[in-house]
């Protein structure tokens, strides 16, 4: 669960929704663990369903017309963040695909931008993935 949250002035974290305490209220006593970043450093919930509501999708809806095969979104994004994400990180199991969840709000951005611009140049379909700005939920 992700829990949105601010420090004030004193120092002490509080929750922004109500619905995080509610769900604090629930456990009293209970320990949890929490990693805690900088807002800014991974992309927001709506750059988050941009991206799988969007431009997954609508890669996905061309892969399907174009090559009449219906890959799943897991698949698409895969595939999307292997090809777009980055940097593959050799390992000792051998190469590993860049995580989307890990990317900074920049790099995703790049990501988004790439994706786009290659479903424009392999199949003249700009119109199917609308820019961030041009979208509505």
């Amino acid at each position: 669960m992700r829990l949105p949250a601010s420090i004030g002035p004193d120092g002490a974290l509080r929750f922004d929704s109500e619905r995080v305490q509610a769900w604090c209220l629930k456990r009293p006593g209970q320990r949890v663990e929490m990693e805690l970043r900088d807002e800014a450093a991974i992309r927001s919930n709506r750059q988050n369903r941009y991206w799988h509501s969007c431009v997954v999708s609508g890669i996905r809806d061309i892969w399907k017309a174009e090559r009449r095969v219906l890959y799943s979104h897991d698949a698409v994004h895969g595939a999307l963040v292997g090809a777009f994400g980055g940097e593959w990180t050799k390992t000792p199991l051998g190469l590993e695909r860049p995580s989307s969840a890990s990317m900074s709000v920049a790099r995703f951005s790049k990501m988004i931008d790439e994706v786009r611009a290659y479903a424009l140049h392999e199949y003249a379909h700009p119109y199917v993935i609308p820019t961030p700005e041009e979208w509505s939920e």
